[in-house]
């Protein structure tokens, strides 16, 4: 069972085509926006003509279409936190904790500012990462180009 409880199948040339019409790329580096339907947080949804009831996330089949599938259990994460983004380069795949991870980075605060605004959650994965394999917190906010404190609020809210 995928995580939004929908399995990747394979598109054939009609539902890929119908698939394309409803991505906007203004920009091939910046978020390619869904203009299909969405649910009520965002992400974009994909009605599939050959399989009944079947409306897997948009971005979970532009994972897949990239990449030459997806693992059942894993999920496909937005480096750009946009929910309506499809552009395979802003996604990656991981776990259910790599994606709890990735939300704690985004609501990390440092006083009444959202470490979100000068963390990416890629630098903050990136971060973590560092942290785990036994970086100080002064070494990872030297290197970084961040003050202690948010690198010290970050790995907290990590931790926990």
């Amino acid at each position: 069972m995928h995580p939004n409880g929908n399995p990747i199948p394979v598109l054939g040339i009609r539902e890929l085509r119908r698939f394309l019409r409803k991505v906007r790329i203004d920009d091939f580096d910046g978020c390619w926006e869904w203009q299909g339907r969405r649910d009520r947080q965002g992400y974009g949804l994909f009605t599939l003509k050959t399989v009944a009831k079947s409306k897997p996330f948009a971005h979970r089949i532009a994972y897949a279409l990239t990449r030459y599938g997806l693992p059942s259990e894993m999920w496909v994460l937005h480096l750009c936190d946009n929910p309506g983004c499809v552009n395979p380069m802003h996604l990656m795949a991981g776990s259910r904790d790599d994606n709890e991870r990735h939300k704690r980075i985004r609501e990390t605060r440092v006083g009444h500012t959202y470490v979100r605004y000068a963390v990416s959650v890629e630098t903050g994965a990136r971060i973590w990462r560092d942290y785990q394999r036994g970086e100080t917190i002064g070494a990872l906010g030297e290197h970084y180009g961040y003050s202690r404190q948010i690198i010290a609020r970050l790995i907290r809210r990590l931790e926990g």
